[in-house]
Parts: structure tokens; sequence; C-alpha cells
């Protein structure tokens, strides 16, 4: 059975593995596995709402410049699935699961779900039941 953590433990985890400056150490002092905290200090929700961890390495300027380069990465992306993806969205939800399965490999089941305003976790279950 997988662990449940609180947002609030997640929050302290981030910014523990940024005062450490090492993912690693911080996760091995709580107990938790590297890549997960990885990911934590990835979502805007747990690292300070920035779209990318801070990176020391960098001035400001660089650091909102990377921001913005991944920012537009995903308009693009939701652009390009909206493009793909706008005639199945007037003919159906399963229209639209049909085309999430179709092109789950290239862009993700969860990213199109979430642009094409369907839910993942009932896309799943019909994946499940075809």
């Amino acid at each position: 059975m997988s662990r449940v953590f609180e947002e609030s433990f997640k929050i302290m985890a981030v910014e523990l593995s940024c005062i450490k400056g090492s993912v690693s150490a911080a996760a091995l002092e709580l107990g938790i596995d590297p890549s997960r905290l990885t990911k934590w200090r990835m979502d805007p929700r747990f690292n300070g709402g920035n779209l990318l961890p801070k990176n020391d390495k960098l001035s400001p300027e660089e650091q909102e410049l990377r921001e913005l380069k991944k920012r537009l990465k995903e308009s693009e992306l939701e652009n390009e699935i909206l493009k793909k993806g706008s005639c199945h969205l007037f003919q159906g939800r399963l229209e639209v699961y049909w085309f999430i399965k179709k092109n789950m490999n290239h862009y993700g089941a969860d990213k199109m779900c979430s642009v094409l305003k369907v839910s993942s976790s009932g896309f799943y279950k019909w994946l499940t039941k075809k």
C-alpha cells in the first residue's frame, strides 16, 4: 500500500531539500524515495508557486526565461491537443475517450484529459472496461 503524504509535509520536504542542497540527503533524512521528492520539487503547489525549482546557478533573468520557456512549451502542447481533438469535442465523451486512447502515447493521457476537460479517472475506467 502506498503512503499518502499531507500537502504541508510535501512543502516542508521541498524546503528541506533546497536548504540541504541535495534531494538525496533530504529524502534519506525523511525516509522517502528521492524520485518522489524530485516530483514534489517540480510541482508549483509545493515549491512556492514556481513552475520550475529555483537554480542558484542561474540569474533571476535566466530563471524567469527558463520558466517562460516551460510555460510556452506547455501552451504549445495544449494548443496542439486542442487542434487535433477539436472535432471530437462535440461528438460526446466516448469519442473524446477514443481520441485520447489513440493519441495517449504521444501526448499522455492525463494531459489530454485535462486539456479536453474530461475526467482522467473516467477515461481509465472506460479503458479498462474495453
